[in-house]
């Protein structure tokens, strides 16, 4: 595995039974799930959940982040942090909470079924979910501003 030498994880790995180190190189969720489970702990998790529950299109650090490329995230960390199957409606809908509003009639997601779809449906669309997504900012920004103005 490609750990920096001498790290906290890379002793982890490397004192890990055969059987283990294996069955995580078998696919990247199983991976992460050994990873979660048995090197990051509660602690960790209820921090990423909160991360998770918090993210949002082109958040401080992601600025040029596509529209896709927030979808892809948005699957890993629920990946990460779920059980939900893989690909299908539930994972679609958790996905979707963190999007735009706008994004739903643009993106027809009542005909969205599997995460593969999704993602060329955003893909596809990419300009006018930018688009959106900068209006719904500068309409919050506006909302904000007007609201502090009021209250003097």
């Amino acid at each position: 595995m490609g750990f920096e030498k001498d790290s906290e994880i890379h002793r982890w790995w490397i004192v890990l039974p055969k059987a283990v180190q294996n069955r995580m190189c078998t696919h990247i969720t199983q991976f992460l799930a050994e990873i979660n489970e048995n090197y990051l702990g509660d602690k960790w998790e209820h921090e990423m959940q909160a991360e998770y529950q918090v993210q949002s299109f082109r958040q401080k650090g992601h600025e040029a982040e596509t529209p896709a490329d927030f979808m892809s995230w948005r699957a890993i960390w629920l990946r990460m942090l779920t059980t939900v199957e893989e690909g299908g409606e539930l994972e679609i809908e958790q996905i979707l909470k963190a999007v735009p509003i706008s994004w739903l009639s643009i993106l027809q997601v009542d005909s969205i079924t599997t995460f593969t779809a999704l993602y060329k449906r955003a893909s596809d669309n990419e300009k006018k979910l930018i688009y959106e997504a900068k209006l719904s900012t500068s309409r919050s920004s506006d909302n904000i501003i007007s609201l502090l103005k009021s209250l003097g």
